[in-house]
């Protein structure tokens, strides 16, 4: 049985993880994020430069991924690439993640994984050169239906290369907000909920056709989102373990669908809910 592990996966652009100048790393916090149960701290590869090698790492972003990280102080911590990346990339992003002397953190190498949606292109990558895959589109109808296939594509690869896939290298990506009630829950991401346009446009969803109530109704009813209670978000995660057969981390996105209280409320809640829930209990995977 698999030991899930669970985390956040941060982009430049989450402002609810940040206060001030957001070209200052002094500004960026996660201020409860220490008290929480969360193990894992993922970055979304437009932490990278689009260069090679060692170049490609930003290093006004290094300074800002070493202040979230020794704040937050996970126990393991994650780059998710894009394909292009991933032949020139290694060196440069284990420079940033894994110096003893930058991260302070822990002495587990840093993670590396393949972003994936729909195309098998990452799930071959994955397996040939070992790197983690990470299922950013797991939760769309697309990418949910593309999950077994992606899985023995990635292990495929592996065997034909001398290893064996390891499913704790598997990282699902599940967009969720968490209240007392749904009701709570869609009152809160009525602020935000349609920042996701251009992904909601290859699900054949219109934002500006639909109210932001019938929109958040049309998420959750596709299983994109969670937008209520914890028991809707167990009822997801065991969904998504149903359709793999187990993965290794599920991530939640930070995002601006709620304003930054209700949103660490949500984390929180989700932390002493749901993290509790399979910690106590255990996936139900095989």
């Amino acid at each position: 049985m698999l030991n899930l592990e669970f985390g956040l996966i941060v982009t430049p652009t989450d402002n609810e993880l940040r206060r001030g100048d957001p070209e200052s790393q002094e500004n960026w916090v996660l201020p409860d994020f220490p008290l929480l149960d969360y193990e894992a701290l993922w970055f979304a590869d437009s932490f990278v430069m689009p260069t090679t090698g060692e170049s490609a790492v930003n290093t006004h972003v290094r300074d800002i991924v070493n202040a979230i990280v020794r704040q937050a102080q996970p126990s393991n911590i994650g780059l998710g690439i894009l394909p292009p990346l991933a032949k020139n990339i290694r060196s440069g992003v284990e420079q940033l993640l894994s110096q003893p002397q930058q991260r302070q953190v822990t002495d587990k190498p840093a993670a590396i994984a393949l972003a994936a949606q729909v195309s098998p292109e990452s799930a071959q990558i994955a397996g040939i050169h070992d790197y983690g895959l990470l299922s950013v589109g797991a939760t769309t109808p697309a990418g949910f239906g593309a999950l077994p296939s992606h899985w023995e594509i990635y292990a495929r690869k592996a065997k034909e290369n001398g290893r064996k896939a390891q499913r704790d290298k598997w990282a699902l990506v599940a967009p969720m907000h968490l209240a007392e009630t749904r009701e709570q829950a869609m009152h809160q991401v009525l602020t935000g909920i349609d920042q996701y346009g251009p992904l909601y446009a290859e699900m054949g969803i219109t934002p500006s056709l639909l109210s932001k109530e019938a929109l958040i109704e049309t998420l959750i009813e596709n299983h994109f989102a969670v937008v209520g209670t914890p028991d809707d978000a167990i009822e997801q995660i065991n969904r998504l373990l149903a359709q793999t057969g187990g993965f290794g981390k599920l991530l939640l996105p930070a995002n601006h669908w709620a304003n930054a209280r209700d949103t660490l409320q949500s984390y929180a809640l989700f932390s002493r809910t749901v993290i509790a829930h399979f910690k106590s209990t255990g996936p139900s995977s095989q």
